[in-house]
C-alpha cells in the first residue's frame, strides 16, 4: 500500500477527528475518566490493531493513551493507517472502553 501524498493526507483528515500530522505519521491522544479506563481502552486498541495486522506506537500517560500510526515499509502514512484511526475512533466512539 503506497504512502499517501500531503494532499491525499489533507484530504483524509475531513473523515478524521482530532488526529494530527506528527512528523511521517498521523496521531492522536484519547483522554479517559481515570487509568482503567485508559488500560480497558488501550486493550480494545490492542484486540482491533491485531485483527488489522497494525502496531501503533503507544504512549501512556495516566489517563491519556496517544497512539500514532504510521506505516514503516512505505515511510509514512497510508490508507491502511487511515483505516485504523477509524476503527481506533469507533472504539471510544462505540462505547467498548469506559471513558
Amino acid at each position: 500500500m503506497a504512502r499517501l501524498s500531503d494532499a491525499e493526507l489533507d484530504a483524509r483528515f475531513r473523515d478524521l477527528s482530532g488526529w494530527t500530522k506528527a512528523g511521517s505519521a498521523i496521531e492522536k491522544t484519547f483522554g479517559h475518566k481515570d487509568f482503567k479506563g485508559a488500560i480497558r481502552f488501550l486493550n480494545a486498541v490492542a484486540e482491533t490493531a491485531e485483527s488489522l495486522r497494525h502496531r501503533p506506537d503507544i504512549e501512556i500517560h495516566y489517563s491519556k493513551i496517544t497512539l500514532r500510526l504510521w506505516t514503516p515499509s512505505e515511510g509514512g502514512v497510508t490508507e491502511k493507517d487511515i483505516e485504523a484511526a477509524k476503527k481506533f475512533d469507533a472504539i471510544v466512539a462505540g462505547g467498548s472502553a469506559a471513558r
